[in-house]
This record gives structure tokens, C-alpha cells and sequence, in this order.
């Protein structure tokens, strides 16, 4: 049996009314127990509330790794990367293995 929970990704809606809810008297932990996130996520959020909101004005998502915009050429280039590690250190290549790094399996 798995111990790990699977990483929640919130929304960048979900970070704003998580705010509004810290605001209105929620503690971080009743807030991480509603969102299903650790208290120091909670926390990272808050410290970054300006950041939050003020992207949410703009509706454009916060600058973060996941929405950092790259060419084909850095992506063509990581994808090579893996795969010569991968095969040099005589992994199974599989097209499950393959949609994992891309992010497209759960």
C-alpha cells in the first residue's frame, strides 16, 4: 500500500479564495485541512498574497515554473536529455514512462 498523497495542485482561483477565507478569520491549518494542502504551503501562499492578486487583477497566472513560457528548441532539447540518460542507465523506455515526463498521465 502507497503512504504518499498525491500532490494537490491548487488553482490560481482556489489561491485567491483560499485568501479571502485567511482574511475573513480561517487559521492556516483549518485552511490547508480545506484545501487538502500542508500549512506551509498555506503559509507560502500567504507570504506571496500580492503576488496572487495582483496576477489575479491582471488575469494573467502568477510567473512560476509551471507557467514559464519556453521555445520548442528547450523542450526538444530536455526531452533529449532524459531520453539519453534513460538510456544510458538501461531504462525501460516505455510510452507510460514517456507520458509521465511529458505530464500526461495522473
Amino acid at each position: 500500500m502507497c503512504t504518499h498523497k498525491k500532490k494537490i495542485e491548487l488553482t490560481a482561483l482556489d489561491k485567491i479564495r483560499m485568501l479571502d477565507d485567511l482574511k475573513s478569520g480561517f487559521t492556516q491549518a483549518a485552511a490547508a485541512l480545506k484545501y487538502g494542502i500542508k500549512r506551509s504551503s498555506v503559509s507560502r501562499i500567504k507570504k506571496n498574497e500580492e503576488t496572487y492578486r495582483n496576477a489575479a487583477l491582471l488575469n494573467k497566472p502568477p510567473l512560476c515554473k509551471c507557467n514559464q513560457k519556453c521555445n520548442g528548441a528547450d523542450v526538444e532539447e530536455a526531452l533529449m536529455v532524459w531520453l539519453r540518460r534513460k538510456l544510458s542507465s538501461h531504462f525501460n523506455l516505455t510510452v507510460t514512462s514517456l507520458h509521465r515526463f511529458l505530464g500526461w498521465s495522473d
